[in-house]
């Protein structure tokens, strides 16, 4: 008879960064969690723009699709791994501009996330295959000037690909008066500044 203990589903919704294989290799590396006090005490931020594969048919602005999205970057902050300073849900794609705990985590942290939110829409959705392109757009951002900048260009995007009239009503972009809790005004203080 076979004793090994069988996996648990519901711990496998949730895997710590840490459970992941190649950041447990960098643990000794890199240990603390970003809780520096400001952006322009720390590594500089992450202009990220994941968007959808070629083939792949989806609207990221479907309501429980956008959840996911949000959900998994929401427990990500939670879990003091990245700092968010805006986000935009587009039909074909996520723009997010966020600074991790380290950089060299970078890569690790954004597998995690499509890794994840993949899973999970194919689970709802009751299908197969990938969903997140291979090429992921990444800029780093130094400065508050430049910071500033990508916020500006997220906030009007919805309105300027005709979305919706008014951008601050867009439901899925932390400019959002229901979703300005994921902001973290404190430690991206141009963040806070309206356009």
């Amino acid at each position: 008879m076979d004793e090994r203990p069988k996996k648990d589903k519901a711990r496998t919704k949730h895997l710590p960064l840490s459970e992941w294989p190649a950041i447990r290799s960098r643990a000794a590396v890199s240990t603390h969690r970003l809780r520096q006090p400001t952006f322009g005490d720390v590594n500089p931020a992450n202009y990220i723009v994941l968007s959808l594969e070629s083939g792949c048919d989806l609207d990221l602005t479907h309501p429980v699709l956008a959840e996911v999205l949000i959900n998994h970057l929401t427990w990500l902050k939670q879990e003091h791994w990245i700092k968010v300073a805006g986000f935009v849900i587009l039909p074909r794609q996520l723009q997010l501009l966020m600074t991790p705990a380290d950089q060299r985590l970078l890569t690790d942290i954004l597998k995690n996330f499509t890794h994840f939110t993949t899973d999970e829409i194919n689970h709802f959705l009751k299908r197969k295959g990938g969903i997140w392109g291979r090429a992921i757009q990444e800029h780093l951002v130094r400065d508050h000037r430049e910071l500033q900048g990508y916020l500006d260009q997220m906030r009007r995007l919805p309105a300027e690909k005709h979305l919706i009239y008014n951008a601050s009503r867009w439901p899925w972009s932390s400019f959002h008066r229901s979703l300005e809790h994921l902001h973290d005004r404190e430690f991206f203080s141009v963040a806070s500044q309206k356009a």
